[in-house]
């Protein structure tokens, strides 16, 4: 991949994080799940909305505490910085990946520094460098320390769905399972998605009565959903899947 795409594509990951109305900050106001069909994931659902200003009020955070969030943001944005290099300098390959790599774990001290749903965000952050230099563990551990915050609506939502998807990529599918809890306690398209892709999940470890389940609760909760079919035929074949 080139310098150019590699730092389109970053940027592209930060439209689907997040935004903090820090002036410091480039991030753009939305987030994605991943979505797993039978061991291939795309991009379904984006979750509009400023993630991090909502973190920052709900649940009456004291004063304290919201200094304690926007220093961790501002360490996050200091982390990134030496991405301007992607398009500043000129770079071999191997240098662009020793780069995001760097920047990866400074992220990620970045996150270990930093308390509640900024913590959250910086994980989830670093999980999505990892992810572009295709070490999924290290994703792995991002995403499971990112899920590891109660995290409040979207930011925890896409947390306990990343964290799920690495786990199943590995797969490790109770895990995966135990981790798409979170998200499956949301209303509307985002409880909707995560219920879908923990029948997904369930498909992958060959339990079809789970799986089964998951597609009744799926058209009970969400009867508008056009989705309901897809669910019940996937249900029919995860006895043979695995």
């Amino acid at each position: 991949m080139a310098d150019d795409d590699k730092l389109k594509s970053l940027e592209d990951d930060a439209d689907l994080l997040g935004d903090e109305p820090q002036k410091d900050l480039i991030f753009q106001a939305q987030m994605a799940a991943a979505n797993l069909f039978l061991g291939y994931w795309k991009v379904l659902l984006y979750a509009a909305g400023a993630i991090l200003a909502i973190s920052a009020v709900v649940g009456g955070y004291q004063s304290h505490v919201l200094s304690v969030q926007k220093a961790g943001h501002e360490a996050l944005a200091r982390a990134e910085r030496p991405l301007v290099q992607l398009r500043d300098a000129d770079l071999n390959e191997e240098q662009v990946d020793q780069l995001m790599g760097d920047v990866a774990r400074d992220v990620e001290a970045a996150a270990a520094a930093s308390e509640g749903p900024a913590r959250s965000y910086a994980y989830a952050r670093a999980a999505q460098f990892w992810m572009q230099l295709d070490d999924a563990e290290a994703a792995r551990g991002a995403w499971t320390k990112a899920a590891s915050v109660d995290a409040p609506a979207g930011l925890g939502w896409t947390a306990s769905i990343g964290a799920a998807r690495a786990a199943a990529e590995a797969g490790d599918y109770p895990a995966a399972r135990q981790l798409i809890a979170r998200a499956t306690t949301e209303a509307g398209l985002l409880g909707e998605e995560a219920v879908f892709t923990r029948l997904q999940i369930e498909v992958l470890a060959g339990d079809q009565a789970a799986a089964k389940a998951s597609a009744a609760e799926l058209e009970s909760r969400f009867p508008s959903s056009g989705r309901i079919a897809e669910a019940k035929a996937l249900a029919e074949t995860s006895g043979s899947a695995g």
